[in-house]
């Protein structure tokens, strides 16, 4: 059977690093979140980027169907994606992990 978080995570890797990290960021934030809350967290956790950056990585990944404007919120299009965006930052997480030992 396809793995289909595997295969979006394989997409989302395709990213450049700045997308990449605006999706682990908002898979933080759950699987609907703020865009004002999603643009101080960018801010605050990368060290060259202001939201003005956020806001166009953010429109990357809304111009690929990735995250959806629904209101004043935005959200992952589906809870697969969601889990694959969280999946990569734990992917990285036991990456840095490894390099640890």
């Amino acid at each position: 059977p396809v793995n289909n978080v595997g295969l979006l995570i394989n997409k989302m890797k395709a990213y450049e690093p700045g997308v990449q990290f605006a999706l682990e960021v908002a898979s933080c934030l759950g699987t609907t979140f703020q865009s004002a809350t999603f643009g101080r967290v960018f801010s605050s956790t990368s060290t060259d980027a202001g939201e003005s950056i956020a806001g166009a990585c953010l429109g990357t990944v809304i111009a690929d169907g990735i995250i959806i404007k629904v209101g004043q919120s935005l959200k992952f299009a589906h809870d697969l994606i969601w889990q694959a965006a969280y999946n990569l930052l734990e992917l990285e997480s036991q990456g840095e992990k490894e390099l640890m030992h």
